[in-house]
């Protein structure tokens, strides 16, 4: 990751945060495709040369609110592993799945635009690494909570439950804001903690592996 020497130098400046705060507002409405950086500096209520003041250009610009959605995404996840200790997996994975309706649809598809564009921008590429660690990371908190309750013993162990985890919940995110009403998010996590609770509880089903 690559963070241009101007943005860093003046990162101090409440301008700059409101331009990010701007540019959030903007994707989460229009999209990436369509967040100019006129647009955005008329959202922020600032010029048009405010914003190539603090930033070399949209992608940088675009870097800057990766990083700010990926420290609040953190301090969230941080709370729903918090508040996984001592439950179930499947309460776990329902109060996690009520941040997801809580949030703004359009602010949600904004981070999937955003982190197609930093995988697709070789100097933004690690940002979309962070951003996926920290779902293996804070799903794996929430599963180790259950498999210390449980003494569970899975293929692959702890990684790769949390794994599992991850993908099944992100996969359902981007499914259910495409098609809200084709889904039922909490089906799938019943099914998905009743099978891994089977597994857990009957060591013969993967005898072998």
């Amino acid at each position: 990751m690559t963070v241009n020497a101007k943005s860093r130098e003046r990162s101090s400046d409440g301008r700059r945060t409101e331009l990010i705060d701007a540019a959030l507002r903007v994707l989460a409405r229009d999209g990436v495709a369509a967040a100019t950086t006129r647009k955005i500096a008329d959202e922020a209520g600032l010029p048009l040369g405010a914003v190539h003041y603090w930033f070399a250009g949209k992608d940088d610009l675009m870097e800057a609110v990766i990083i700010d959605v990926l420290d609040k995404l953190s301090d969230a996840m941080e709370r729903a592993a918090a508040a996984s200790n001592g439950a179930t997996l499947l309460d776990s994975l329902r109060a996690a799945w009520r941040v997801v309706e809580d949030d703004d649809p359009g602010a949600q598809l904004a981070l999937y635009e955003l982190t197609s564009l930093s995988i697709r921008t070789p100097a933004m590429r690690d940002l979309a690494r962070r951003q996926y660690a920290l779902y293996r990371e804070t799903a794996k908190r929430i599963t180790d909570n259950w498999i210390r309750a449980s003494g569970v013993d899975l293929p692959g162990g702890p990684e790769i439950v949390a794994q599992l985890c991850s993908v099944v919940f992100d996969g359902m995110s981007i499914a259910w804001l495409a098609d809200p009403d084709g889904w039922n998010p909490d089906d799938v996590f019943v099914l998905l903690s009743h099978l891994l609770s089977t597994a857990a509880a009957d060591p013969t089903s993967h005898a072998g592996t």
